[in-house]
């Protein structure tokens, strides 16, 4: 997106924040709709779990719940912390969030529908919050283990779905076969 922003400003259109906050938001709306379109068709009965080769090359069983558990408890974080910053009059400091914990120890027991409902819900809340947010707010700074903008903070969010995809992908087609 890097380079679409740097088209953009410079043909004349509007400053870095706004581009890139635009096309983010934009991204992160698509991926809301990826997500329903997803889950909501499957039969919600229950999910086999099914081997996904985790980045470490170790194997995991991890399945459909599991993986959109981490994807409420992840996008809950990102709401709060992106909610903090805008509130705060001085940046915040969290602590550090250890989604592979939280996913093993905090376990929903939420049906996959109830949780898709919570995920996109809150997905659609942050976007129609952020942007009506102003442009000067994405470059106030919050600390976690390193400083970051609220910007920073948005595009790791948008990207935080794109890594958990594929493994999603491969959980759904463990269960439709």
């Amino acid at each position: 997106m890097t380079w679409l922003t740097d088209v953009l400003t410079t043909f004349g259109h509007e400053d870095d924040v706004t581009v890139f906050r635009r096309l983010l938001l934009d991204c992160y709306d698509r991926e809301t709709q990826e997500i329903e379109g997803q889950l909501n068709t499957l039969d919600q009965s229950g999910y086999a779990s099914v081997a996904i080769q985790e980045a470490a090359a170790d194997r995991t069983e991890t399945d459909v719940a599991q993986i959109v558990d981490h994807l409420v408890h992840s996008e809950v974080v990102a709401a709060y912390r992106s909610l903090s910053v805008l509130g705060e009059a001085k940046g915040p400091a969290f602590p550090h969030y250890d989604g592979d914990r939280w996913m093993s120890e905090a376990k929903s027991g939420a049906s996959i529908a109830e949780s898709v409902a919570v995920l996109c819900g809150l997905r659609r809340f942050m976007s129609s919050t952020l942007r009506a947010a102003p442009q000067e707010a994405f470059l106030k700074t919050y600390r976690t283990r390193r400083t970051k903008t609220l910007l920073d903070h948005l595009e790791e969010t948008v990207n935080h779905y794109g890594r958990h995809s594929e493994q999603l992908q491969l959980a759904l087609a463990g269960y439709q076969q």
